[in-house]
């Protein structure tokens, strides 16, 4: 969150965030990030896309619903997992194996890596 801040990048720029894994150094910054949209114009659903879970690690849609579904921690914005949110709409997606997903400039190619026992993923980023 502060490098995004500090490079004066503009969450209603944003197409997509990937978390390659959910150790906590990685993850930690995602509620805030989500909370800062209450203060952006921004309206346009944003795709969060993560790994698989395994027995140590919740899947993308179940980390997503952790912080922030109807018994969340955060479960005061659980909005934001609606069409009917007061700031934008999260859209969890989970990879599984491989996702290829695109988006109006570019694409992402996703694949699992083995990383011991975390759920992990390498990411390709093409530019058009």
């Amino acid at each position: 969150m502060l490098r995004f801040e500090q490079s004066s990048a503009q969450l209603e720029d944003l197409e997509a965030v990937v978390l390659t894994y959910l150790h906590i150094e990685h993850s930690v910054d995602l509620p805030a990030f989500i909370k800062a949209g209450y203060f952006s114009s921004r309206k346009k659903s944003l795709d969060i896309i993560g790994p698989h879970g395994n027995a140590y690690f919740p899947s993308m849609y179940e980390f997503v619903h952790i912080l922030f579904g109807k018994n969340g921690a955060y479960r005061y914005m659980q909005d934001v997992l609606t069409p009917e949110s007061d700031s934008f709409t999260i859209i969890p997606l989970t990879v599984s194996k491989s996702m290829h997903k695109q988006y109006k400039d570019f694409s992402l190619e996703m694949v699992e890596v083995h990383h011991g026992i975390v759920p992990a993923l390498a990411v390709k980023i093409v530019v058009k």
